[in-house]
């Protein structure tokens, strides 16, 4: 005989008294070891505790009676102290009725200019570099494109403005098809490098006597820039930049010498040689290095997603 069918709650009466056995038995468990268990010496350290709410072991039911939630942590006194304040003492302090400011340190210790200074500054002196380098190329293009076009018959003012016009052609298809169309963006390079190169070489070489730690620190430089712009490995750029930098500095020292120990007549003719067409050589790479770095310290490299 099915009793289920002539009593539908049968069922949920059988799981809710089986329930209701296993929550007595284990609360008989717990009293009788709760008895054997020695009393324990209450400390100093010790504060009554409000007997919190265990959670339940079982599902609850639909007509079974729940709980009311518990009520919210009230909020700390004006005067009480964390265990780690106290040492482990809970014990609440009234905070006293007046208390005298904390007298602060001069802070004599701190930077004189603040890093948010520089990271301010960098912005606006990469910009300036930028326009420097591309008003630099632009006046090498005006002042020798216009000596070049004296054989035309031009008068001075049309060749002047002719020159002018064709720097900036020069500089807008730069910006325009850099690292986007190669084809075209590297033969108006090449021109702008020869009109720049052409005018360092005017007075690069005067530097470099005058100043011969110039010799060094500018294709150092140059280096350095080209490895931020065309987003080189400094793990292997780096050394090859040391390396270059490293037979410059050997040539320019022991070049003479070696060369007159293997050719006592010539040899510093040799030197003299060598060492000039090592100026062009960087003068060249210099040129490059601004007529490619203009544009790019303003707007910035391309990603490489987007220069396809």
């Amino acid at each position: 005989m099915n009793n289920s069918q002539e009593d539908p709650n049968l069922l949920g009466r059988m799981l809710r008294n089986a329930d209701l056995v296993r929550r007595r038995l284990a609360e008989e468990a717990e009293a009788d070891r709760a008895a054997a268990a020695p009393p324990r010496a209450p400390t100093t350290r010790q504060q009554p505790r409000a007997p919190t709410q265990t959670a339940r072991a079982g599902p609850w039911f639909d007509d079974e009676p729940r709980p009311a939630p518990a009520a919210p942590r009230a909020a700390r006194p004006a005067g009480h102290r964390t265990r780690a304040q106290t040492g482990g003492y809970t014990q609440a302090r009234a905070a006293p009725a007046y208390e005298e400011p904390e007298r602060r340190r001069a802070s004599v210790l701190g930077p004189p200019i603040p890093r948010t200074w520089i990271d301010e500054f960098l912005p606006l002196l990469r910009v300036a570099v930028g326009v420097a380098f591309i008003a630099y190329s632009g006046y090498a293009t005006v002042f020798h494109m216009a000596a070049d076009l004296t054989g035309t018959g031009l008068p001075f003012a049309y060749r002047y403005l002719v020159s002018l016009v064709a720097a900036g052609i020069i500089v807008v298809i730069e910006t325009l098809t850099n690292e986007r169309v190669p084809w075209v963006y590297w033969p108006v390079l090449v021109v702008d490098v020869y009109y720049t190169s052409r005018d360092l070489i005017q007075w690069l070489p005067w530097l470099f006597t005058v100043l011969p730690i110039m010799f060094l620190a500018l294709p150092a430089l140059a280096a350095w820039i080209q490895i931020n712009i065309d987003r080189l490995r400094k793990r292997y750029a780096l050394p090859l930049m040391s390396l270059g930098i490293g037979a410059l500095w050997a040539a320019q020292t022991f070049l003479a010498q070696i060369a007159v120990q293997f050719v006592p007549e010539t040899g510093e003719q040799w030197a003299v040689r060598i060492i000039g067409w090592l100026t062009i050589g960087i003068t060249l790479y210099i040129g490059y290095i601004i007529a490619r770095a203009g544009e790019v310290a303003i707007l910035g490299a391309r990603r490489r997603h987007l220069s396809a």
